[in-house]
């Protein structure tokens, strides 16, 4: 009686452990991978650095919101494409990856010093992936340089 019972209990088991296979099964194959780098996380204002855009599939066209250190939208200006193809507009930029499912881009710094915040997000406004930078020096370090300059100098 034990054994048949410890059978029964096993596939009974066995089939749950099926029904969850089909049911996460499916989800995980339809979700994609994005990344999101940047070849310098510090920079001077005006300093250029180039910016890698991944995605699973090629031809993917994603867009790239920047954020200041006041919560604003930034506009990068783009200064070279290497992968992919990019096009700035006012606040994002769309980046659409080559066949290898890859976009390199040059951009120049803002002036304003800070924290700035890179989001990269589906056509649908999802976002999938996000990394920082900073602009250290610049106006900052002017009026710090300034406020710092003993009275005799």
């Amino acid at each position: 009686m034990k054994v048949i019972g410890m059978q029964h209990l096993l596939s009974r088991l066995t089939v749950l452990l099926m029904l969850a296979l089909l049911v996460v099964g499916p989800v995980s194959c339809y979700a994609q991978t994005y990344a999101l780098e940047v070849s310098k996380s510090v920079v001077m204002p005006g300093e250029r650095f180039n910016i890698t855009v991944y995605s699973e599939y090629p031809y993917d066209t994603l867009l790239l919101f920047v954020t200041g250190p006041e919560g604003e939208a930034v506009n990068l200006t783009i200064t070279r494409v290497y992968r992919g193809d990019v096009v700035g507009a006012p606040g994002v930029i769309s980046v659409t990856v080559d066949e290898e499912g890859r976009a390199v881009f040059e951009v120049e710094a803002p002036e304003k010093p800070g924290d700035y915040l890179l989001e990269l997000a589906t056509g649908m406004g999802e976002v999938v992936a996000s990394t920082t930078f900073t602009v250290v020096g610049g106006e900052a370090a002017t009026e710090t340089a300034t406020a710092t300059t003993p009275a005799g100098a």
